[in-house]
């Protein structure tokens, strides 16, 4: 459905600032959420947490096709916070302890990535899928999300637990007070501090502009579409988006199987300062060039991909095993709370101005708010090294 749900949003009446606010309800809902929801995962089992979001997530397309006022999308919209929630932290604190039972937590960025890179190659076909759908009838794509979805949760079933909760013993002596020590202890002081809000401020860039990839996708590919036929077909703005967005996902795929390789071969400290600084100067010319802003989507999207799993992997070699999930979650509502101003800021500019000056005013901000950063405490010191080296890249 992601391909065209801006374009559903809109065909139902919403503007942009309206589609902002409803991104603005995922991450406040994500706020409000992920510390909970995390501590929830560390006393009744990552899987389970993970089944929890996963039938969350077949809600929230079912919710959007029934939905036909503004109230009742911040409600979708917030109850996908939530699932976001219960996945965020549970999903790679599962990993981790799986990897470090078997004593190999230095194949996690390897795995992760992956993982992920899979996710994506499955996700090209079904974006093609759902721009082909929503040319028959827009609801159809939603349609079939909540029914995989739904199926994912079924598969989630299969998992094995990780032996951190083979003791409900040790679970039930996990107390809330102790969920929010470990959140302050781990979070409020080096090497995580500075890191986790630098990181976070990418990754709130990245989200805040994606919500103008389908607008603005479609507005430069469409002179293209009416001044040419395939085989005899003029292709819908539709289709061609989930194209444009199958397209986005090989890239981010490739992104997320090499992330080990990056990680090696650049180090963890270039990797971590480059990536973001590139990828926001990059933002800045679709001012001056319109057209250039559809490869910079490509890099955003690689970019993500290439962070999700060598960040992750960071977070978790200095993190406590007992109470991970929770951390992971305290660091994701970090993640959401950066996203709220960029998403506002995005939405406005869009309405006032186009979504091409929306991107661009994001990346500006970005570099502001990263160069404080810099100013404060840098993310990542001189003297970091990478924890573990992956084995594995293949």
């Amino acid at each position: 459905m992601w391909p065209v749900y801006t374009l559903f949003l809109l065909l139902r009446g919403l503007s942009f600032t309206q589609i902002g606010i409803t991104g603005t309800a995922t991450a406040l809902a994500a706020i409000i959420g992920e510390i909970p929801t995390g501590y929830v995962g560390d006393r009744i089992g990552r899987r389970n947490s993970l089944i929890i979001s996963q039938l969350l997530f077949a809600s929230v397309p079912a919710g959007l096709v029934i939905s036909h006022s503004f109230p009742a999308f911040l409600l979708v919209f917030s109850l996908l916070g939530i699932a976001e929630t219960f996945q965020t932290g549970s999903g790679d604190a599962w990993l981790y302890d799986t990897l470090d039972d078997k004593e190999k937590t230095e194949l996690f960025t390897h795995i992760r990535g992956r993982g992920g890179a899979i996710r994506k190659w499955v996700g090209a076909g079904t974006m093609i899928a759902g721009g082909v759908l929503y040319t028959v009838e827009p609801t159809y794509p939603f349609i079939a999300a909540t029914i995989l979805s739904t199926f994912g949760a079924v598969v989630l079933v299969t998992l094995p637990k990780s032996s951190n909760y083979a003791s409900d013993e040790d679970t039930a002596a996990f107390r809330t007070v102790d969920a929010f020590v470990a959140v302050r202890k781990q979070l409020s002081q080096p090497p995580l501090r500075s890191f986790v809000i630098y990181i976070s401020l990418l990754f709130a860039v990245i989200r805040a502009s994606e919500e103008f990839i389908q607008p603005i996708t479609a507005n430069a590919i469409d002179g293209y579409l009416t001044s040419n036929v395939f085989f005899g077909y003029m292709l819908p703005e539709e289709v061609a988006l989930g194209v444009m967005y199958a397209a986005f996902t090989v890239v981010s795929a490739v992104a997320s199987d090499y992330a080990s390789n990056a990680r090696q071969l650049l180090g963890l400290r270039r990797v971590v300062l480059a990536v973001p600084i590139v990828t926001s100067l990059l933002m800045l010319f679709p001012i001056i060039v319109p057209v250039f802003v559809v490869p910079v989507f490509f890099v955003m999207q690689s970019a993500k991909s290439l962070m999700r799993p060598i960040t992750n992997q960071y977070i978790n070699d200095n993190a406590q095993s007992f109470g991970r999930a929770t951390v992971l979650s305290a660091v994701s509502m970090v993640y959401a709370l950066m996203t709220i101003p960029f998403m506002l800021l995005g939405g406005v500019a869009a309405d006032t101005w186009e979504p091409v000056v929306a991107v661009t005013a994001i990346g500006v901000l970005f570099l502001a708010a990263a160069a404080l950063s810099y100013v404060w405490e840098s993310p990542i010191s001189k003297s970091t090294t990478d924890t573990s080296v992956d084995k594995s890249t293949n």
